[in-house]
């Protein structure tokens, strides 16, 4: 992960942690915390899934014929401005000292540092259907959305929905009776069960929204025993996500763009956006959740495939699993966390305070790592097993500093991580060289058409 600091500018060689810790064998999952601006969370997660994934890819190289080997399949959740857009291209501050930060990940083993490469970009669908939001990329960047046969056939209706609607138990009766109200199961001679919108039921979000409407001002509910003022409070619920969703929810079409994320052996990263949804926490959280329930049900049951990790990059990890939350959405992290580590799914969460966070979810990270971090959050029950020395060392830790934590070590491990060759954000994206014939495609082009032409 790093260099282990041994007082001031010395170093005691690499600092490694135990594969079995965090792709599941003996545990799984890495979580980082760090204050804002100083923990550098993300260009440490990103340095760890690099790092996996060209490990990875080596192993395939030296054993083409082993079809249990390691495989690894990063889906990385951009969160703050379009900054993870980037991470394909040189990074200008790399460049700017390449021979000071080369000799960090040279001694890690790492001669050639390299951006990420073929990365799959995907961002909000506009509205209309077509065409994602701007992110700053000349190109390389496809749509995402869901249509209701989407979210019907997934089950995925009630993670539309905020906490304060889940814990209010007959908007959750009327919801689910919806759902059960438009959905048609049907059992194929293999005993797969395939669900689809009913033939005659609202086949969009636009006559989905008009049928609550009159449902809820009509004298006799198609759905029976609901209180008026239930059918009420889903209508303004459902009117309000739906009118805001900016073309994510395919409004008035009948077919979306989901993304299908699920792959069978390595493949190069995909940045999926959700700052686009800035402003619409419910939407943000139903992506999140919609990607998660997608992995959970492909490596569920026997489709586990040998060797396969998913690693799921997540920051601000409190917005998505709240400590002392119970909603649907949290509770499929936190099963994603406890239970899923052995079936492939590995998250490599982070945030500024961990005591915000699910105690499931960071207490069942076999890893955790410590950027600069405030007493405040140190003083947190989270925290308790930390000796006070290295509490303070915590509060002091430099930019490019960690304090790694894992169960078979006494004490945390105190590293300095690498500097990222790849770009951090746009204002620090180099151009890529890109001869005659390529002219026109960039990376993320020919990482999508590699995406599509899979397996």
């Amino acid at each position: 992960m790093g260099l282990i600091k041994n007082g001031g500018e010395q170093f005691a060689g690499p600092g490694k942690i135990d594969l079995d810790y965090l792709l599941g064998a003996n545990g799984g999952h890495l979580n980082v915390t760090g204050a804002a601006g100083r923990g550098t969370k993300s260009s440490f997660v990103l340095a760890v899934t690099w790092l996996l994934l060209e490990k990875a890819k080596a192993y395939s190289r030296e054993f083409p014929g082993d079809k249990e080997g390691l495989k690894i399949v990063p889906i990385i959740f951009n969160v703050k401005n379009f900054d993870l857009f980037f991470i394909d291209r040189p990074s200008l501050k790399f460049s700017l000292k390449k021979e000071i930060y080369r000799a960090t990940w040279r001694e890690m083993g790492v001669e050639q540092p390299h951006p990420f490469e073929n990365v799959t970009f995907l961002a909000p669908e506009k509205p209309g259907g077509g065409m994602p939001i701007a992110t700053g990329r000349l190109g390389g960047v496809n749509p995402y959305s869901w249509s209701l046969q989407d979210v019907i056939k997934h089950g995925l209706l009630s993670y539309l929905f905020a906490e304060e609607d889940a814990n209010d138990m007959n908007f959750g009766a009327l919801l689910m009776e919806i759902e059960n109200f438009l959905t048609d199961d049907i059992t194929h001679p293999d005993g797969v069960i395939e669900r689809k919108l009913k033939n005659g039921k609202p086949e969009t979000f636009k006559a989905l929204v008009e049928w609550v409407e009159k449902q809820a001002v009509a004298k006799q509910q198609e759905l029976k025993n609901h209180h008026l003022a239930t059918w009420k409070k889903v209508y303004r619920r459902l009117f309000r996500i739906v009118d805001q969703s900016k073309g994510v929810l395919a409004y008035d079409r009948k077919e979306g763009n989901p993304p299908n994320l699920t792959q069978v052996d390595t493949h190069d990263p995909v940045v999926l956006d959700l700052y686009g949804l800035a402003g619409l926490p419910e939407l943000q959280r139903f992506v999140v959740a919609t990607i998660f329930d997608q992995l959970k049900r492909a490596r569920s049951g026997d489709n586990v495939i040998p060797g396969l990790v998913y690693l799921v990059v997540l920051d601000e990890l409190n917005r998505f699993a709240p400590r002392g939350s119970k909603d649907s959405i949290t509770q499929l992290i936190e099963t994603i966390a406890a239970e899923m580590r052995s079936q492939g799914i590995i998250l490599l969460g982070a945030q500024q305070q961990a005591s915000k966070v699910s105690e499931r979810v960071v207490e069942n990270s076999a890893i955790r790592a410590l950027g600069k971090t405030g007493p405040m959050e140190l003083g947190a029950s989270v925290w308790s097993f930390l000796s006070t020395s290295a509490k303070y060392k915590a509060q002091n830790l430099g930019l490019s500093e960690k304090l790694v934590i894992q169960d078979n070590f006494r004490e945390p491990m105190h590293i300095q991580v690498p500097f990222p060759a790849w770009a951090m954000n746009k204002s620090e994206a180099m151009e890529p060289e890109i001869s005659e014939q390529n002219k026109g495609n960039d990376s993320a082009d020919s990482g999508y058409k590699k995406f599509l032409e899979r397996d």
